[in-house]
């Protein structure tokens, strides 16, 4: 069983407050009795640089790169298909400051992922989010005592070592992507030092 960030329900209202004011205007002319939009499962996010995957044997967690954010999975009746992010701040009642809402197929592809690990992962765990841009890459790393291990949620079609929906050891994860070609120009350029790259938002 995985266990997603958990907020005080005044948070959360802060944040479906914010979520609303950044709303289209034309989300609001939803039929009579259609699904509203409600907040799901809030994640910490973190990234994977594909440099990383290269660094020899090391523990999973040394690898990620922190982002600060919470991804926010947002529902539409039983279906998610949009995402808001969230940023640390001392200026909201939440501690949270929205910074995006998107809709996106990668909402309903991290949804079946949930569904999947609550119906097939027994050992507890804590859920992030991680991103490995160089292959399109989401998915979620569960860790606890008793478990490390990534189940992807989606990916680039020319990744073929990695199955979505399954449960990979986040040692094996590393091992299967490091021999995959990733995509140029996404992520930070490879081959280059930090200096040379510039900073990376």
């Amino acid at each position: 069983m995985a266990n997603a960030e958990q907020l005080s329900d005044a948070a959360k209202q802060d944040i479906v407050m914010q979520i609303a004011q950044r709303q289209p205007f034309s989300a609001a002319l939803a039929p009579p009795g259609g699904p509203a939009t409600s907040l799901g499962e809030s994640l910490k996010m973190s990234v994977l640089p594909f440099a990383e995957l290269q660094d020899g044997d090391k523990p999973f967690e040394e690898r990620l790169q922190q982002t600060g954010l919470l991804h926010h999975q947002l529902y539409r009746g039983k279906k998610a298909d949009q995402f808001a992010r969230s940023a640390a701040t001392a200026e909201r009642p939440s501690g949270h400051q929205v910074v995006e809402v998107v809709t996106s197929s990668i909402s309903n592809s991290l949804q079946k992922t949930i569904e999947w690990v609550d119906a097939n992962v027994e050992q507890e765990a804590e859920a992030e989010l991680i991103s490995i841009p160089e292959f399109l890459l989401s998915g979620l790393w569960l860790h606890g005592p008793n478990i490390d291990a990534v189940v992807v949620s989606s990916m680039a079609g020319s990744v073929s070592q990695i199955e979505l929906n399954s449960l990979i050891d986040s040692s094996e994860f590393v091992r299967r992507l490091a021999k995959e070609e990733p995509i140029r120009g996404l992520g930070p350029r490879i081959g280059q030092s930090d200096q040379e790259q510039g900073s990376v938002e």
